[in-house]
């Protein structure tokens, strides 16, 4: 059977079993049916997994709410999620589950973590061609997030602040950064609450935050109070380049430097 006949059979079987139960097939649905085409779970994924083929899918069955045509399908169980990720919640933790079982039997055998067919590079739990292709992987992991304005690290936008120019969301940057952890959204509303009330400029130079990558300061300086190292009543935005000349000053002592500073540049001569 050519692969547009396959494509078509296939279609037309998962639209006839999505329209007797009114609802995108589960696996279990899947697996119970008596036709030989629906019983293909990885075929279904493959052909009709990806967003606009569930948009189109969804769409032909009657009832269907129309927030689902937009939610793509979880690999394992094919159940809508409202994520990019191609595993729900429960699929995902289950096959970590797995996957860190075979890591550890491969571990115990004294092979590479990740293959389990060589031993693993000194020092390091993985072989050296695993380790490059991990290395590979995570590099173009990167770049992709990078490219489409995505945290490196946890891979969602970094657009729910007003005027972001850090490659982690807010919420990462506040947990790896400050050690303050919180929500995503409350992480966002945070810095968006900083730049409102400070007009979006920054509170030493006044030039724009718009238009100049600024980092999170503290007003009294963590060397002189390392207790408000994480309070969010500490912490204002200056661009970067007044960050790395007032270091670890109080914002009085940086304005007499400035002073000084400025004093000396009009009383020489250049």
């Amino acid at each position: 059977m050519q692969k547009e006949e396959y494509r078509a059979k296939l279609l037309e079987e998962l639209v006839n079993l999505s329209k007797q139960l009114n609802k995108i097939p589960t696996k279990k649905d899947m697996m119970t049916s008596t036709n030989e085409f629906t019983k293909k779970i990885h075929s279904y994924y493959d052909e009709f997994g990806t967003l606009e083929n569930a948009k189109k899918l969804a769409g032909l069955i009657p009832g269907s709410p129309t927030e689902k045509a937009t939610k793509p399908f979880c690999r394992d169980c094919f159940v809508f999620i409202n994520n990019n990720k191609t595993l729900c919640d429960k699929c995902l933790n289950l096959a970590r589950e797995r996957e860190n079982r075979k890591r550890n039997k491969n571990i115990q055998s004294g092979l590479c973590a990740a293959c389990g067919l060589v031993a693993p590079m000194k020092d390091k739990k993985l072989c050296s061609g695993c380790f490059d292709k991990a290395a590979k992987r995570a590099q173009l992991l990167k770049q992709s997030r990078l490219d489409n304005k995505l945290c490196v690290r946890c891979g969602l936008t970094t657009t729910n602040v007003n005027c972001w120019h850090n490659t982690n969301c807010a919420r990462c940057h506040l947990k790896y950064k400050f050690k303050f952890n919180t929500s995503y959204n409350n992480a966002a509303k945070i810095i968006n609450t900083l730049l409102e009330n400070q007009n979006y400029k920054c509170v030493l130079s006044g030039r724009s935050l718009k238009d100049n990558k600024y980092h999170i300061d503290h007003i009294i300086p963590r060397s002189v109070r390392p207790d408000l190292f994480s309070s969010v009543d500490n912490w204002q935005l200056i661009i970067e380049t007044a960050n790395v000349f007032k270091s670890s000053l109080s914002m009085q002592e940086i304005v007499n430097l400035a002073i000084d500073i400025s004093n000396n540049f009009n009383n020489t001569k250049i």
